[in-house]
């Protein structure tokens, strides 16, 4: 069996695409015969579509397993490295000068336009699965304007997407924006445990600003009515 059989053979198909790094399974242990392969590393060259949809997946299920394991060195670079084998794929727009056919003629070898309507929907799944992962992933780290860019990005392709609502506005709480916060929260499920959460959260941040301004204010009318005097 060849290097690239091995790791095809270990691929879940297309049903993992949407499914989120909370969400999938962890991933079969390798066999023992099997070459340890490198972070981000699928293993063969893609070819056709339906080989960058095969390693994009790939490389999904191994960030997915990073993460889980609280490695977000290695899951950050498995989902950035999806992108490599999706944005020539992507019929929303974007970045495709990095796709080997725009360069070599336009539009006609313009791959995104040649997809199935099942591989469209895939290749859609998969970036919005991508960003809303890497924008988990920011926010731990605290990279808060990453965090709300990689929800913008699930946002031009799905634009009602809960998770990404959600995350860009605990972005946007977290780094004290709570006007764009409650923005986001409105689009959200009212009912959620979370949206709830998230809700305290905001007015807790904006009743210590007001707070914080109040004993401003109270100084600067104390330095005046000692100036007064």
């Amino acid at each position: 069996m060849c290097i690239r059989d091995r790791y095809q053979r270990r691929v879940r198909g297309p049903q993992t695409a949407s499914m989120s790094a909370e969400q999938q399974p962890p991933a079969s242990p390798p066999e023992d015969n099997e070459p340890t392969r490198a972070v981000a590393d699928v293993g063969f060259m893609p070819q056709t579509p339906e080989e960058n949809l095969r390693a994009a997946i790939m490389l999904k299920e191994e960030g997915n397993g990073y993460f889980k394991a609280g490695n977000l060195k290695d899951a950050t670079t498995c989902y950035k490295h999806m992108n490599l084998y999706l944005r020539h794929l992507d019929s929303s727009g974007g970045d495709k000068m990095g796709g080997m056919g725009k360069m070599m003629g336009g539009d006609e070898r313009d791959a995104s336009k040649k997809l199935t309507t099942e591989q469209q929907e895939q290749v859609k799944a998969l970036l919005v699965a991508m960003n809303n992962n890497l924008s988990m992933i920011y926010i731990k780290l605290t990279k808060y304007k990453h965090a709300v860019n990689a929800c913008n990005e699930t946002l031009k392709r799905d634009a009602e997407n809960p998770k990404a609502l959600f995350n860009r506005a605990k972005a946007h709480t977290l780094s004290g924006n709570t006007d764009a916060a409650r923005a986001d929260l409105a689009m959200c499920d009212g009912e959620d445990a979370g949206v709830k959460s998230m809700y305290k959260r905001v007015e807790a941040i904006e009743k210590k600003e007001i707070a914080k301004q109040k004993k401003t204010m109270a100084g600067l009318f104390d330095k005046m009515n000692k100036t007064e005097e």
